[in-house]
C-alpha cells in the first residue's frame, strides 16, 4: 500500500488558493517562505476579519470550561485505551529532533517580545496521528515542540502542539490530503485560540522552510520500512540545511500568519526519552491555551500520562511500547 496513491496527491505545498488580500512585507510571502498548500488548509472564509477574533473571545471562558468538563467525561477512556495501546492514545509513536530557536529576521515589532521569549532549546516530537509509526495513509502528522532545554520539563517551559489540520472540522479531510510520508512536507497548526505576549487572541501555524524532499539513494532505502524512511528522509534533510520551521503567528485562524521564530532542526534523536510528557497547559513563556479544544485535552492528557506511568518497570526505563519512537 502506497503513503498516498496517485489520485490523492493533495498536499499542503500544491494547489491552494490564492487569497483575495493584500499582504504586509512581514507575513509568509515576504518572509520569503515557500507556501505549501491543500485544498482545505489555506483557504480563508469569505469576509473573515480580524475583528471576529474579538467577539468571538467574549465566548470562550464559556466553552472552555465546556471543553474542560467534556474532556474529564471522555478521561477514563482515554486512560483505558493508553494501557490496551501500551502507549499514547493519539500521536502514540514519532520522532524527536533537538532544535535551535531564534527570532525571525522579518519579525513585526510587536512580535519581538514573544519571539525573544521562545529564543533558545527546543525539543520537536513528530509523530503519526492514530497509528503505531506505520507512516501509512490515510493519517494525520503531529508536531509537538517544548521550548526549552531539558526532557524532563522545567520551570519557564513552553509546550504548543500542532496537527496537519487548520480546524477541528477540517481534520477528517486532514487524514486524506497529509503526506505521511514526509514530516517536512506539511503545515502544522495548532488548532485551537491562545492568548500571547502581544496578542489577546492568537493562532499559531509551524511551517518548512524548504518543502522540497531530501531522499536517499533508492539503494539505501529498499529495504527500509516507511517509518524508517521518514526518519531517514528527515535526518537528511537537516544534514542539507533543510530541516528548518517557521512559527507563524495570526489573530484569525485562516492567517495571514506574521514570522515570529525559526526552528533550526539539529538532528534526530536515537533515543525517545520516557520523562518527556507535553502538556497543552505548559505556559513558561506566556502562550496560554484557551477556547474549547484546549479545554478538552486538559483531562485526557493527564489521564494517557497517568495511565502510562502505571506500565512502567520497576527500574523506571519506561516499557518499550510507551517509550518507543
Amino acid at each position: 500500500m502506497q503513503c498516498v496513491p496517485a489520485t490523492m496527491q493533495w498536499s499542503n505545498h500544491e494547489t491552494r488558493s490564492s487569497e483575495t488580500h493584500p499582504r504586509s512585507q512581514t507575513d509568509d510571502r515576504a518572509a520569503g517562505e515557500p507556501r505549501p498548500n491543500g485544498p482545505l488548509a489555506g483557504r480563508r472564509e469569505p469576509g473573515a476579519k480580524a475583528g471576529r477574533g474579538a467577539l468571538a473571545s467574549k465566548w470562550e471562558p464559556v466553552s472552555e470550561a465546556l471543553g474542560t468538563a467534556v474532556g474529564y467525561a471522555v478521561a477514563p477512556w482515554f486512560a483505558l485505551t493508553s494501557t490496551l495501546r501500551r502507549a499514547r492514545t493519539f500521536h502514540p509513536c514519532g520522532d524527536l529532533a533537538d532544535a535551535v530557536v531564534e527570532p525571525h529576521p522579518l519579525v513585526a515589532d510587536r512580535d519581538r517580545p514573544l519571539a525573544e521569549r521562545l529564543a533558545g532549546r527546543a525539543l520537536v516530537r513528530l509523530s503519526d496521528a492514530l497509528s503505531k509509526g506505520k507512516a501509512r495513509w490515510p493519517d494525520a502528522l503531529g508536531a509537538s515542540v517544548r521550548f526549552g532545554a531539558d526532557h524532563a520539563h522545567l520551570d519557564g517551559d513552553q509546550d504548543l502542539l500542532f496537527i496537519t489540520s487548520r480546524r477541528l472540522w477540517t481534520l477528517p479531510f486532514a487524514l486524506l490530503t497529509t503526506h505521511v510520508c514526509d514530516y517536512l512536507a506539511n503545515d502544522y497548526f495548532a488548532i485551537s485560540p491562545f492568548s500571547a505576549p502581544g496578542s489577546a487572541c492568537a493562532y499559531f501555524r509551524l511551517r518548512p522552510t524548504h518543502p522540497a524532499r531530501v531522499d536517499a539513494p533508492r539503494s539505501e532505502t529498499a529495504r527500509m520500512s516507511r517509518p524508517a524512511h521518514r526518519r531517514l528522509r528527515l535526518t537528511n534533510a537537516i544534514a542539507n540545511g533543510a530541516g528548518e520551521l517557521v512559527l507563524g503567528i495570526s489573530t484569525d485562524p485562516y492567517g495571514p500568519f506574521r514570522p515570529v521564530a525559526r526552528l533550526h532542526l539539529e538532528g534526530v534523536f536515537a533515543d525517545r526519552p520516557a520523562e518527556l510528557r507535553y502538556d497543552p497547559y505548559r505556559a513558561g513563556r506566556g502562550i496560554h491555551p484557551r477556547g474549547f479544544v484546549n479545554g478538552v485535552r486538559r483531562g485526557p492528557y493527564a489521564a494517557s500520562q497517568w495511565a502510562r506511568g502505571r506500565l512502567r518497570h520497576p527500574n523506571g526505563a519506561g516499557c518499550p511500547a510507551c517509550d518507543s519512537p
